[in-house]
C-alpha cells in the first residue's frame, strides 16, 4: 500500500476502504505500535475489515485501547495515536480540557 498516512483524521477509514486489505494489516504477533499501524487497525475495523472483537482477539488488545484508538484518531488525527497525543486526548475528552491547536 503507498498511502501516506501523514495527518489523517477519522476520513483515514473512508479514504482507504477501498485499497486496504489484510495484507496492510500489522502481523497478529505485532508488539510495538507506531501510529499508522494503529490507524490502519482503526481503518479496518470502520471498513468492516475487522469486528472490533476480531482485531481485539489478534491483536490482545482490550476494548478499551481500541476505543482510546479510535477517539485519539478522531480527535488528532495520528498525532492522536501517540503518547502525547493519547493523554492530550483524554484530557479533552475526559476532563473537559480543550487540546492545544
Amino acid at each position: 500500500m503507498t498511502h501516506s498516512m501523514v495527518s489523517y483524521p477519522v476520513e483515514v477509514a473512508s479514504t482507504l476502504c477501498g485499497d486496504l486489505t489484510e495484507a496492510d494489516l500489522p502481523p497478529s504477533y505485532n508488539r510495538r505500535w507506531s501510529p499508522i499501524m494503529k490507524a490502519r487497525v482503526v481503518a479496518a475495523i470502520e471498513c468492516g475489515l475487522l469486528s472490533a472483537q476480531d482485531a481485539g482477539e489478534r491483536y490482545n488488545l482490550g476494548q478499551e485501547e481500541l476505543l482510546s484508538w479510535q477517539r485519539g484518531l478522531l480527535h488528532s488525527g495520528l498525532e492522536g495515536l501517540t503518547h502525547a497525543g493519547q493523554v492530550r486526548v483524554y484530557k479533552s475528552v475526559y476532563q473537559g480540557e480543550h487540546a492545544p491547536a
